[in-house]
């Protein structure tokens, strides 16, 4: 799904919580390890600064694949980010 990543929440390291927003449809995404995800960048777009890559997240557009879950406090699973 392509979107604007809204919120981030990095402070259950090395884990990762966001919601990814696209048109009406908001997305609260996870993934067990941060510093494992495939993280890309489209050409011409800025790539997240090392020193704070999690929060560096909030705000950008995104293009993020995700398994869904249930019974999670979490809509779905990141598979990989790519930075637009």
């Amino acid at each position: 799904m392509i979107g604007t990543v809204l919120e981030v929440n990095c402070g259950l390291a090395p884990q990762v919580q966001l919601t990814l927003k696209s048109l009406t449809i908001s997305l609260k995404l996870h993934a067990d390890n941060f510093d494992r995800l495939a993280i890309k960048v489209a050409d011409g777009a800025a790539g997240p600064a090392n020193e704070n890559a999690c929060a560096g997240l909030r705000g950008r557009t995104a293009r993020i694949s995700y398994h869904l879950v249930s019974d999670k406090g979490w809509d779905g699973e990141i598979q990989d980010v790519e930075l637009r």
